[in-house]
């Protein structure tokens, strides 16, 4: 495929006002129907069937700044702390902390949490709710 530039700093190109090929352009992403953002329906059913790989947590990392792509939502709240219940006893290397801070961005997450902390508490939600009593002082 072949990428026209229009860029009007074509004058910086050995081959100036010729068309670039891609090959030859590294540094300029393709754009195609896979730079397109997904649904974040298909992310969080991503982030639901997440496993790490031999303690890898990258992809869930990926997958979430995906996420943070979109703005808040309260339907993502549910999900991501269900990401809490499936890996109570994990830090997942950090990256529960970028879930942690992401779902404070959403608002009315708080009762939510709460209600979800009742049913199935987990160490990543008990830091959730101290940090709203600390928060509220």
């Amino acid at each position: 495929m072949r990428l026209a530039l229009s860029i009007r700093k074509r004058k910086n190109l050995n081959n100036v006002g010729k068309v670039a090929t891609i090959s030859n352009l590294n540094h300029i992403k393709r754009w195609d129907n896979t730079n397109k953002m997904r649904k974040t329906s298909e992310i969080l059913e991503e982030i639901r069937k997440f496993t790490p790989d031999n303690g890898n947590w990258l992809g869930l990392e990926a997958l979430l700044a995906e996420l943070w792509k979109y703005p808040p939502s309260r339907e993502w709240v549910l999900p991501l702390l269900m990401v809490f219940e499936r890996f109570p006893d994990e830090d997942g290397a950090g990256v529960m902390w970028s879930i942690i801070h992401g779902l404070e961005t959403i608002e009315g997450y708080e009762s939510i949490l709460e209600e979800s902390a009742r049913i199935r508490p987990t160490c990543m939600k008990s830091v959730m709710l101290k940090r709203i009593t600390n928060a509220n002082k």
